[in-house]
């Protein structure tokens, strides 16, 4: 049996913008080697941030403003990760 770690909403949510606004930054720079790093690091804090809701969903009732504003991150993150696949798809043959 694993045990997975939960980290808190708060922690999860400011990495996960702070991580959205790298890539942003790297996607208007055409840095194709950070757009890389960045969209893997954004994709594995989104899972995380996925799990920690779903987990705290069950054992308290979070507040109607938190999922909200976690639900409409989420929907900003997933519509920047596809940006940035469809631009290191066009362009990868440029590393």
């Amino acid at each position: 049996m694993s045990v997975i770690n939960i980290k808190p909403i708060s922690e999860i949510y400011l990495r996960v913008r702070g991580e959205l606004k790298l890539l942003k930054i790297a996607l208007i720079n055409k840095d194709l080697k950070k757009i890389m790093r960045h969209r893997t690091t954004l994709h594995s804090l989104t899972t995380n941030f996925e799990i920690s809701l779903k987990h705290n969903e069950k054992n308290l009732l979070i507040h109607y403003r938190i999922k909200e504003a976690s639900k409409n991150l989420l929907m900003l993150v997933q519509s920047t990760l596809h940006t940035a696949s469809h631009y290191l798809s066009m362009n990868l043959g440029c590393l």
